[in-house]
């Protein structure tokens, strides 16, 4: 484990093991882990020796997981704070460093009320420690529970799927599609921060080698509007 050797009991999982070894980095959390060179979430449970790396926020894979994360208790928040038959979907159209611009398409206005009852909620979520939880299903249920959900998005990406599987992440009772590993709870999305801008709203996180500070947002409609 992260070059050192560790005897474990068989079938420990990652997120076990992590707790076990005091696995972090200046004081980050493992958000996932590399086990023989392939990235996995803390929940996959070790059953013969292999080397094991873990990842946190200051690492490529585990900030992939950590906005993974973030767009998924986003998503949730907005469920909650949007009236049903008003909310259409949310969208990250691009990103830049570490802000990532969202679009929201539905019957409401953004305004900053609703950015901060949304960012209000993100929070609470983050202090629950809510678990995101992988479920596996065949595409073709996925995408009829996709199309119940008018996720029409999320439809078009699974037909290209070559596999007859696919996995699905949970939290609550919102459910989504991501092409990626996720961390095991909320609990170590603790670093953000959401700001209309535009048409739209950013989310922003932290530099990967600032993991405990938020960069200063300084809008470009010029760079924008590109």
């Amino acid at each position: 484990v992260n070059g050192e050797t560790v005897w474990c009991e068989p079938g420990i999982t990652l997120y076990q093991l992590a707790a076990q070894c005091a696995c972090d980095h200046k004081g980050q959390p493992a958000i996932v882990a590399k086990v023989d060179g392939v990235v996995r979430e803390l929940y996959y449970t070790v059953t013969e020796e292999c080397n094991i790396r873990f990842c946190t926020y200051e690492d490529m894979e585990g900030k992939k997981a950590y906005v993974r994360g973030i767009a998924m208790i986003m998503l949730k928040a907005f469920y909650k704070e949007v009236p049903k038959d008003k909310f259409e979907k949310i969208t990250v159209q691009y990103s830049l460093d570490s802000v990532y611009y969202c679009t929201f398409a539905g019957g409401v206005e953004l305004t900053d009320e609703l950015m901060a009852n949304v960012e209000a909620r993100m929070r609470k979520y983050v202090s629950d420690n809510v678990p995101f939880e992988k479920k596996s299903m065949s595409v073709d249920k996925a995408i009829r529970i996709f199309t119940e959900k008018k996720m029409y998005d999320k439809v078009r990406l699974l037909k290209y799927r070559r596999s007859s599987k696919v996995n699905i992440y949970k939290l609550g009772k919102v459910l989504d599609y991501f092409y990626g590993p996720m961390p095991y709870h909320t609990g170590v999305l603790q670093m953000f921060r959401l700001q209309k801008f535009g048409e739209g709203f950013v989310f922003i996180i932290p530099r990967p080698w600032k993991p405990d500070e938020l960069p200063e947002f300084k809008p470009s409609m010029k760079l924008h509007r590109t």
